[in-house]
C-alpha cells in the first residue's frame, strides 16, 4: 500500500499528522541534492554546517507538531522499525536521480533518530521505499512552496540490528 494514498495533499499541506494506518507524515523544507551537499563539503563548509542545523531543526519542529512533543524527551520512540517514502517537490523543472534525493535527506534522516521518532536509521530499522519521487511543484507542494515529504510507516522488523 502506498502511504501517500492514505493522506490527502489538502490535509497534509497545512500540518503534519499521523493517519489511522500508522503513517507519520512530515512536511519539511525542500532538501538539496546530494551533489549540492558534496559541493558544500569541499568548497563551502559553512553552508554544510548551516544546512545540518536547519535540517535537524525542521525535523524537530515537524515532529513536535505531528506528535505533540518530541518522543525522545518522553523517553520513548515512535517506532522501532519503519519504512520511509520520500516525495521531493521543487520549483526546478529538472528532475534529480532518486539516489541524489536520498543522499540530500541524510541529515533529516539522522534527525529522525535524534528526535526519537526512530531508534536507529540503519537498514535493519529503516527501509527506504522505492521509487523515491522528485516532482515539479503541484499537489504535494508545501504550504509555502517547495517541500520534501517524509512518510514513515511503522513495520515489524529485525530489532537486533
Amino acid at each position: 500500500m502506498d502511504p501517500t494514498d492514505l493522506i490527502s495533499p489538502q490535509e497534509s499541506s497545512t500540518s503534519q499528522e499521523i493517519s489511522e494506518h500508522g503513517v507519520l507524515h512530515l512536511c519539511l523544507p525542500v532538501t538539496p541534492s546530494a551533489n549540492t551537499i558534496l559541493g558544500w563539503a569541499w568548497s563551502q563548509s559553512s553552508h554544510l554546517s548551516i544546512y545540518k542545523r536547519d535540517a535537524a531543526s525542521a525535523v524537530w519542529t515537524a515532529v513536535t507538531i505531528a506528535l505533540g512533543s518530541v518522543p525522545r524527551a518522553r523517553g520513548t520512540y515512535w517506532a522501532e522499525c519503519a519504512t520511509l517514502s520520500i516525495i521531493r517537490c521543487s520549483r526546478s523543472r529538472r528532475r534529480i536521480d532518486d539516489d541524489n534525493v536520498v543522499g540530500g535527506c541524510k541529515y533529516s534522516r539522522d534527525a529522525l533518530v535524534s528526535t526519537g521518532v526512530l531508534i536507529d536509521d540503519n537498514p535493519g530499522r529503516l527501509q527506504m521505499a522505492y521509487p523515491v519521487e522528485d516532482r515539479a511543484m503541484g499537489k504535494w507542494q508545501g504550504l509555502h512552496g517547495p517541500a520534501t515529504h517524509f512518510f514513515l510507516t511503522r513495520r515489524e522488523g529485525n530489532k537486533n540490528d
